[in-house]
């Protein structure tokens, strides 16, 4: 404790800034551990579709059911897809199967192209 006393106040700020990211950092990795538990317990699969903003609910996950069907060779239903607006797309959606991901944004393709 003696050392902290030794402190400035600017060594004292840096400090805190790092006690802070520690906490944050705990606080969202233990609640990322708790749901790959719960998932790998409970057999549970997760489906999420991204979409940009001026695409409609609706649109994105008609077209998230056909990728899950053609891609995955899942047939599912609508209520045990998370839905999800995502602005930085720039246009498309993202359709998710836990870890797997199939990228079809207009943002993926600026990347593409900036290679």
């Amino acid at each position: 404790m003696e050392n902290l006393n030794k402190l400035n106040k600017t060594e004292l700020e840096n400090l805190l800034k790092k006690l802070k990211l520690y906490n944050t950092l705990k606080r969202q990795l233990w609640n990322r551990a708790k749901q790959e538990f719960d998932k790998i317990i409970n057999w549970k699969q997760v489906y999420k579709v991204e979409y940009f903003e001026w695409i409609s609910k609706q649109e994105a996950l008609n077209e998230a059911i056909k990728i899950y069907k053609k891609i995955f060779d899942i047939n599912i239903d609508e209520k045990s897809i998370i839905m999800k607006e995502n602005k930085e797309l720039n246009w498309g959606i993202r359709v998710f199967k836990n870890d797997n991901m199939i990228d079809l944004s207009y943002r993926r393709i600026e990347n593409f192209f900036r290679k």
